[in-house]
């Protein structure tokens, strides 16, 4: 316990976690998700793992910024400012304005108030680069998420089968009944012309 008079050190407040983390969703186009996010959504990050390739450098950009704003107000723990999973999701949804940035997890409105117009200047260098990539992503997974739909829908075919050998099948049925029949024929006629094999050796002889 600290000392009588002595006033104790700021400490990060606490932040309850969120009851659906990954459930939450986000706009391509980007700003914090709503009842008007389009079809192509993409999950809210839980920390820095979650994060894709691309957001990896604006991530520890925001980083280092929440450090170095922690230090011009004097407090040892950077947390105190906000924590890394706001900087993970604020590089994810790239909030606006402060009604969005109240949005992210961790952003009450005492942080905002205090370190929202910074937090968000410090973002914007980030932002286009960001959009740019969110968008080749959402494309290549509307792509196959449309070859997956397409290879669902194709009909069934049983095992070891092929579109080669449904032609053959095909082709098959369309030669005449006659026409099949004639290298059945013709393989039973060389087989009762064929002589007959010999003996076995030491074979049993009738007296």
């Amino acid at each position: 316990a600290a000392a009588a008079g002595t006033p104790a050190a700021p400490t990060a407040p606490a932040v309850a976690p969120p009851t659906a983390v990954m459930t939450r969703l986000v706009s391509p186009e980007g700003g914090a998700d709503g009842a008007g996010a389009r079809s192509a959504q993409i999950p809210i990050p839980a920390g820095v793992d979650d994060l894709y390739r691309h957001e990896q450098a604006a991530f520890e950009s925001m980083r280092e910024w929440k450090r170095a704003r922690a230090r011009e107000l004097g407090f040892a723990d950077p947390c105190i400012i906000c924590h890394n999973r706001t900087l993970c999701e604020l590089v994810r949804t790239l909030p606006e304005g402060p009604e969005e940035l109240r949005r992210v997890w961790g952003m009450g409105p005492k942080r905002v108030q205090q370190h929202g117009a910074l937090m968000l200047e410090a973002l914007d260098p980030w932002r286009a680069e960001l959009l740019a990539a969110r968008a080749g992503f959402v494309a290549s997974a509307s792509a196959q998420m449309a070859a997956a739909a397409e290879v669902a829908a194709a009909p069934y075919r049983p095992r070891g089968s092929s579109v080669a050998e449904a032609e053959m099948e095909a082709e098959v049925e369309a030669v005449p009944e006659a026409v099949q029949v004639q290298p059945r024929k013709k393989r039973a006629a060389a087989a009762a012309a064929a002589p007959a094999p010999p003996p076995p050796p030491g074979g049993l002889r009738m007296e």
